[in-house]
């Protein structure tokens, strides 16, 4: 009776160089045929983790993530040739360090025993595998000249040695480590590096800031599952692959395969399953990355594991990967692709588990400690080598200032700063429509008012339209009062919560980043400015002087909206659920209007009503004085990100880049329906200002949209911030803009409206010019009497 393959004692990693030493002779040309076949198959695993990283980072980086992914595998492929595969798999005449021969194809053997070509393939598409997994770890944040540094500096020198010291000749493996495909020793490696690159180049910027409502969606989770598809093929190839002695042991390659088969859909399978549990929702990201977990855990052992064990391992993987996923955020690790629960988390649950059910060696098969306490080791050992020379390029690469890309580009877009063009371009706009605007170019855009270092958060002309004075603060806490005729600042000072000292302007502004010291709304009257924290504590300073002029308590969490109600009385809106009225004379609190609920916005009609937006889409109406609910909305069908009341209207802005309009009468009646919804906004509404017959939209795509609020038709965009537009001001007969660019536009309105008028005649002249062109058409038919053709 023949035995089955895992009663026999099986070395783990054995490769050409290991039967080489040993002076076996009895690998054959169908073994050296699948070693090169699996190499070539392995190359197309790019694709599959350029779709991955793809889907999975915002739209406008979509491009450039994929040129990092593709740019780690040229350079790795030539660096793992002069020096990566010598390093991995030379000689190391002892010193069990590294190699020192085969270096650049030196020497490199083709025969019965050995064939370094078949095997380059193979291992140096392994290897650009595991670099395409740190790159991951590096998206939406470093320049192209930090990822190819790093990119060499990991495939040359600082996985060889990993793989040197793991290979069937290596001292890891002497001592009794066993890592079939790279659980260890690819994937979570690549998985600590990508995790040291998070680390220190931070999180995205204002990805953890509450105040921020930059879109951090990723682009697409259709990407990402194709991604998966792609992979899940190859790593039947990246675990069997390893085995490259299949005519001498035909049960391997098919139990290889099973087991890596079984360890994807079990990932999968859990992290739906948890997923489902935990949030009552499902997601096409989170089966797709369980599956990658699964996989990854596989690759430890999946030469010498039962099914069911595999099945055991890729389970806790899928269900680690799940939970891990969704706690990351909470610890401020930025980490887009997840590289971090996919592969260092599965790549430890792949090794470490190996120890316990390895069936020639595992604690579970009576064989003792020994392999758990080799699999610790080696997890260790990788993790101080890789973690230590990664984090020593990356601080070299920050000292000389290379290592993150410029603020401009990130919240752009690196795509379209970095790339020329953005990977998607959007076209749902009636094309007609969006010919005849772009065939005036806009001339609209005045100058640019530079100075603030954060994102603008409140412009007020405090004279109104007419106004030669406009008024502007950041987040950072920089006051700014602009003289409009000269084009100059007129005052600046930095309010600080700190010391009511007067804060220069050159003076070091990072202290105004601690808890308290972060400003979330303001407004202006004719000679103070009164600002808002995010801890409820609320200043007025003069806006000349800047001096300290009285500080507000009562709130009990973050300030959402100040606006003046009339001329003495300054409303406020908080987190703590509650509106309070100051009287900024007396400078005391003269009501306090709690709604139990936190309240998100406030919009105020000025000396007429309080509007109030609580909760994800619910719309209220109140009457402080009388503490009693006027009116009280809900939108069950959408997410609202902002809202403006003019008139008889109600205007909102959603999550989903649409805008609906309603009557503010009928909003009374059950189940209201918008008189108008607008769609193609290609961003959130940011902010929304009325100059008759014109709504001004600023949006999070870098656009102010203009539409005629009579037919509801988009008329015009201002394009040219490169981020989201915050605030819209008018004053000296122009609008402002400001931005989290940190800049002020200004545009012409009268050129505007030129523009305007000058595209309704070519519009209809060109209405008329088809219509004349249909009648010359039919002049033929009508001469000769011929009926014309219905429709």
């Amino acid at each position: 009776m023949q035995q089955h393959y895992l009663d026999l004692t099986n070395p783990a990693n054995v490769s050409p160089s290991a039967n080489a030493a040993a002076g076996t002779t009895n690998r054959s040309t169908l073994d050296e045929d699948w070693l090169l076949i699996a190499g070539i198959v392995l190359a197309f695993s790019q694709l599959g983790f350029g779709f991955l990283e793809a889907g999975s980072v915002r739209y406008k980086n979509a491009q450039s993530i994929v040129i990092k992914v593709f740019l780690g595998m040229c350079l790795t492929v030539l660096i793992y040739w002069l020096f990566g595969y010598g390093f991995s798999y030379g000689d190391d005449f002892g010193t069990y360090f590294m190699g020192g021969t085969k270096l650049g194809a030196y020497n490199w053997a083709a025969t019965e025993a050995q064939n370094d070509y078949s095997n380059f393939v193979f291992k140096a598409t392994l290897s650009c595998i595991g670099v395409s997994i740190v790159s991951g770890g590096a998206a939406e944040r470093l320049t192209f000249l930090a990822w190819g540094v790093l990119a060499l500096f990991y495939s040359g020198f600082v996985s060889p040695a990993i793989v040197h010291w793991t290979n069937a000749n290596g001292w890891l493996t002497k001592l009794g480590y066993k890592d079939l495909a790279g659980s260890g020793f690819i994937f979570y490696s690549a998985g600590v590096a990508a995790l040291v690159v998070t680390v220190v180049s931070k999180p995205r910027k204002y990805r953890f800031d509450t105040n921020s409502t930059l879109n951090f969606q990723p682009f697409s989770s259709i990407y990402v599952a194709f991604g998966t598809v792609i992979l899940f093929a190859t790593w039947m190839f990246i675990n069997g692959g390893q085995i490259q002695s299949g005519s001498s042991t035909p049960y391997v390659q098919g139990l290889v395969a099973v087991n890596t088969l079984i360890a994807g859909a079990a990932g999968g399978f859990w992290s739906f399953v948890i997923r489902y549990l935990t949030k009552e929702t499902t997601s096409l990201f989170s089966i797709s990355r369980g599956i990658l977990a699964g996989l990854v855990a596989s690759s430890a052992a999946a030469h010498e594991s039962q099914i069911w064990a595999t099945s055991i391992v890729a389970s806790i993987a899928g269900i680690v990967y799940t939970l891990t996923a969704t706690a990351l955020p909470k610890f401020k690790l930025d980490d887009p692709v997840q590289i971090v629960p996919i592969f260092l988390h599965g790549g430890f649950i792949g090794v470490f588990f190996t120890g316990l059910l390895d069936v020639n060696g595992g604690l579970f098969y009576g064989k003792g400690m020994k392999l758990v306490g080799c699999q610790l080791l080696g997890l260790l050992i990788i993790t101080v080598w890789v973690a230590f020379f990664v984090f020593f390029i990356l601080i070299v690469l920050k000292g000389f200032a290379v290592l993150r890309i410029d603020s401009d580009a990130e919240v752009a877009g690196i795509d379209k700063e970095k790339c020329n063009y953005e990977a998607i371009s959007f076209s749902n706009e009636d094309p007609q429509q969006v010919n005849i605007i772009k065939s005036i170019k806009s001339k609209a855009f005045k100058d640019r008012l530079k100075g603030h270092k954060d994102a603008i958060i409140t412009l007020i002309s405090p004279y109104g339209n007419n106004g030669n004075y406009l008024y502007s603060a950041s987040r950072d806490g920089n006051v700014k009062s602009w003289d409009l005729l000269n084009r100059q600042i007129a005052s600046k000072f930095l309010i600080s919560k700190i010391s009511d000292d007067i804060t220069v302007q050159d003076q070091d502004e990072n202290q105004q980043t601690m808890k308290g010291n972060i400003i979330c709304a303001a407004t202006f009257s004719e000679f103070n400015i009164y600002v808002g924290y995010d801890d409820g504590f609320i200043k007025s300073n003069n806006i000349k002087t800047g001096e300290s002029v009285y500080a507000y308590q009562g709130h009990k969490a973050q300030i959402t909206s100040i606006h003046f109600l009339n001329i003495r009385q300054l409303a406020s809106s908080s987190l703590d659920g509650t509106v309070r009225l100051w009287d900024t004379t007396s400078n005391e609190c003269e009501v306090i209007f709690n709604i139990g609920y936190p309240i998100n916005l406030m919009n105020v009609i000025f000396d007429k009503e309080i509007n109030l937006l609580y909760g994800k889409n619910t719309i209220v109406q109140i009457d402080p004085y009388k503490q009693s609910i006027v009116r009280s909305v809900q939108f069950p069908n959408f997410t609202i990100m902002s809202y403006l009341v003019h008139k008889t209207l109600l205007i909102l802005g959603t999550i989903d880049n649409f805008m609906h309009i309603y009557e503010i009468q009928q909003l009374d009646q059950p189940n209201p329906q918008p008189i108008k919804v607008i769609v193609g906004l290609h961003g959130w509404a940011l902010c929304m200002l009325v100059h008759d017959p014109y709504l001004y939209v600023g949006t999070d795509d870098k656009k102010i949209k203009v539409y005629e609020m009579k037919t509801w038709e988009l008329k015009e965009e201002f394009s040219g911030h490169i981020d989201g537009v915050t605030t819209l001001a008018l004053a000296n007969g122009l609008l402002y803009s400001g931005s989290y660019d940190h800049l002020i536009r200004s545009w012409d309105l009268e050129e505007m409206y030129q523009r305007i008028r000058e595209r309704a005649i070519m519009q209809k002249e060109d209405l008329n010019s088809r219509r004349y062109d249909v009648y010359l058409k039919s002049l033929p038919k009508k001469k000769k009497g011929l009926p014309k053709k219905k429709k």
